[in-house]
């Protein structure tokens, strides 16, 4: 998401547009979102196998709380969901139910301008 300027800037886009952007750019923001998410699938796989612990996948995952009130996220699960193995689907659904991290605000500032 932070690559570069351009990434970061489609990602903040798409995570506060209720509607998607321009295809390439939703695109870009989908693929992003979705590098993003299988890696915590994999911390979440290899701490249900003991290899990683389970502290760390739980840091790693508090990322999904943080976003999971934005139109984004709530339009890349919809999409993306069945694309993931079922335990961590259904752990993301309950992650998705907590309540929101109100410390990380710069999730949430939809007014946030580009410098350009």
């Amino acid at each position: 998401m932070g690559r570069n300027r351009q990434a970061s800037d489609v990602w903040l886009n798409a995570m506060t547009s209720v509607e998607p952007l321009p295809a390439k750019d939703e695109f870009q923001f989908m693929m992003s979102m979705h590098a993003a998410i299988l890696a915590m699938q994999n911390s979440y796989l290899l701490s249900k196998e003991g290899t990683l612990d389970q502290e760390f996948r739980e840091a790693v995952t508090t990322a999904i709380v943080a976003v999971k009130d934005l139109p984004g996220m709530d339009r890349y699960w919809r999409q993306r969901r069945d694309f993931f193995h079922t335990g961590f689907a259904e752990y993301v659904d309950d992650l998705l139910t907590h309540e929101a991290i109100e410390t990380l605000e710069i999730y949430k500032a939809s007014d946030i301008t580009s410098d350009d």
